[in-house]
């Protein structure tokens, strides 16, 4: 009997531009860890066929590098514009083709990691390695929470 995935958790970055692998190292960690009721993704990029995954669990956890912001910022994601039939997207957009392709759409979740070198390379700077760990107690906060449940009228 296989279990049930309840979240996904996705990692998102290039292993060749230094800091910008940080979700794709985060969610390594957390796989490692071997979560019952979590399945882990590590991509290069976010692809419209991840909408298909996204629709069988009850929650979807991005991870990914923002050079633009200070800390570490968590926020809920929901369904945006509609699918654009690009080869990559954003975490609004595949939620949207989620809901398109028949649903029903998970709550989701990104988790931005505040980074300072995206040239090329292979390795995480000395100060983005050091926040990894912070990054994975931010995710397995957001995987562990209780799923929103709407009240009904």
């Amino acid at each position: 009997m296989t279990e049930t995935t309840r979240v996904l958790v996705v990692g998102v970055g290039s292993d060749l531009r230094r800091d910008d692998a940080v979700g794709r190292v985060v969610a390594d960690e957390i796989d490692a860890r071997r979560i019952p009721g979590v399945r882990v993704c590590s991509v290069p990029q976010l692809v419209p066929e991840l909408a298909e995954a996204m629709i069988d669990v009850e929650r979807v956890v991005f991870i990914d590098a923002a050079i633009s912001i200070d800390a570490i910022e968590v926020g809920r994601v929901v369904p945006g514009r509609s699918p654009s039939g690009s080869h990559h997207g954003d975490p609004a957009s595949l939620l949207a083709l989620a809901d398109l392709i028949g649903g029903p759409v998970p709550e989701a979740f990104v988790v931005r990691v505040p980074v300072t070198d995206l040239g090329f390379g292979p390795d995480l700077t000395p100060g983005c390695r050091s926040s990894v760990d912070l990054v994975v107690d931010s995710v397995l906060d957001v995987v562990g929470r209780p799923p929103f449940r709407p009240r009904r009228s």
